[in-house]
C-alpha cells in the first residue's frame, strides 16, 4: 500500500524540524523510507509520501504514545488517501 497524506499543522517548519525529521528513522518500521516525501504547501499545509506500506506496522507506529503526543504538540490534523499505480490499457 502507498499513502498520501495532507494535514494541516501549527507550523510547518517547527514540524518538519522537530516532529518528521526526529520521527523519520522510525518509518523504517513500516515504510521504504528510503522514497518517504514531505513537501511543505504553506506555514500550516504539508502533503507526505510514504510506499510499501505495512498497515499493521504503520498502525501499531501510530498507536506510540510518543507519535501520539508529537502529533498533538504540532497541532497535526491529518487527512489520508491511498492510491495504486496508473493501470494503463
Amino acid at each position: 500500500m502507498n499513502l498520501m497524506l495532507t494535514a494541516q499543522v501549527a507550523d510547518t517548519d517547527t514540524f518538519y524540524r522537530e516532529g518528521y525529521l526526529a520521527v523519520k528513522h522510525e518509518f523504517a518500521e513500516w515504510c521504504d523510507v528510503s522514497r518517504c516525501v514531505f513537501a511543505k504547501i504553506d506555514d500550516q499545509n504539508i502533503v507526505e509520501l510514504f510506499f510499501d506500506i505495512d498497515p499493521p506496522k504503520l498502525k501499531a507506529w501510530l498507536s506510540k504514545p510518543s507519535i501520539q503526543e508529537m502529533f498533538k504538540t504540532h497541532k497535526i490534523v491529518p487527512a489520508r488517501y491511498t492510491f495504486r499505480p496508473l493501470e494503463m490499457g
